[in-house]
């Protein structure tokens, strides 16, 4: 990581509190329920990451489900860009918080580059503060199921989300 970020595992109970948002289907209220704990991502406020934060998560037993929760947090007037890279094989059940702090602005890259085997179901909810920007794209290149919901809370005016998404499919999926 770089200096400055903190990458940190934290209670269900304590992720529930920092989500940016309740879980908004039966998978990602299933995810908050049975994870066993949670990773946190915090980038300090008034902090500038011009280089991206690369997280990977990689499945390698497809006969388990797998419960992730990932909470990423930007403080405010802070800048960084983050990318999950999710790849492997897995039955993956994941859900993805992202609070952005007041005046600040996170470039948020998800990839699913799963094996053909792997099935993925997920949130990624954002919640933006006063005059903070997101730009998030998703991109899904692999996996044999793969269902994303996104969704962007607003806690202050002038918040923007630029939310972008990128999908193949070929005749296996």
């Amino acid at each position: 990581l770089p200096e400055g970020l903190a990458l940190r595992e934290i209670s269900p109970a304590e992720a529930q509190q920092r989500a940016a948002s309740a879980p908004v289907d039966r998978i990602s209220a299933l995810t908050a329920a049975h994870s066993g704990s949670a990773m946190l991502l915090e980038i300090p406020a008034g902090s500038d990451h011009p280089e991206p934060v690369v997280i990977d998560l990689r499945g390698t037993d497809p006969d388990t489900v797998v419960w992730g929760w990932t909470l990423i947090e930007v403080g405010a007037h802070a800048r960084a860009t983050v990318v999950l890279r999710h790849s492997g094989t897995a039955q993956y059940a994941g859900n993805v918080s992202v609070v952005i702090g007041d005046g600040a602005s996170l470039e948020m890259v998800s990839v699913q580059g799963w094996d053909d085997g792997a099935v993925h179901a997920g949130h990624l909810a954002s919640r933006l503060g006063r005059d903070a920007r997101l730009r998030s794209i998703v991109v899904t290149l692999g996996g044999e199921a793969v269902r994303l919901v996104q969704t962007v809370d607003y806690d202050g005016p002038g918040g923007d989300a630029d939310v972008r998404g990128l999908f193949f499919a070929d005749a296996g999926q």
